[in-house]
């Protein structure tokens, strides 16, 4: 399958083209269609895909759950996002207001990695979508998420059977 007949196929699956100018015929398989993304954000709608490795600075954590906003369509939802890292071992802070419910996690910052109870935290904060399933992959440090329209899932699975529900 070419870039132009995955794009299609995944957009016959319920996902919306949002940046066709990111795709490129260099991504021949459906994995690298759906995670294709430019400095604007992802090619598709309900796609988020990351780098845990990704803790660079103040800010990281919070630009980071603004993209799990965007990818679930919640950016309306979300405010008062803030954090502060201590990379020298001291506490961290992640805070944010989603659907008027505040939520704030303590952790030690170690090296440049998400922090897994922030991570574990953000995910269950935006894992449901009505109407959408969330599908997930992972590549070593390489997290995908995606959320499909429930009545395509079964389908979209098998087009990316590397992906699973979750």
């Amino acid at each position: 399958m070419d870039c132009e007949e995955i794009t299609r196929t995944l957009q016959w699956l319920g996902m919306e083209l949002l940046r066709p100018e990111v795709l490129s015929d260099r991504d021949t398989t459906p994995m690298a269609v759906l995670t294709a993304q430019g400095m604007a954000g992802p090619a598709f709608s309900h796609v988020l895909m990351f780098d845990a490795e990704m803790i660079a600075d103040h800010g990281d954590y919070a630009d980071w759950v603004r993209e799990w906003a965007k990818a679930t369509g919640k950016s309306h939802l979300l405010s008062d996002v803030d954090d502060s890292i201590d990379f020298d071992g001291g506490t961290s802070w992640l805070s944010c207001t989603l659907d008027g419910r505040t939520t704030r996690v303590e952790f030690m910052q170690y090296g440049d990695y998400l922090d897994p109870e922030v991570a574990a935290t953000v995910e269950e904060d935006f894992s449901d979508v009505p109407g959408r399933t969330r599908v997930r992959g992972s590549l070593g440090q390489t997290g995908t998420f995606a959320w499909v329209p429930d009545d395509t899932v079964d389908a979209f699975l098998e087009f990316i059977p590397t992906l699973t529900r979750g």
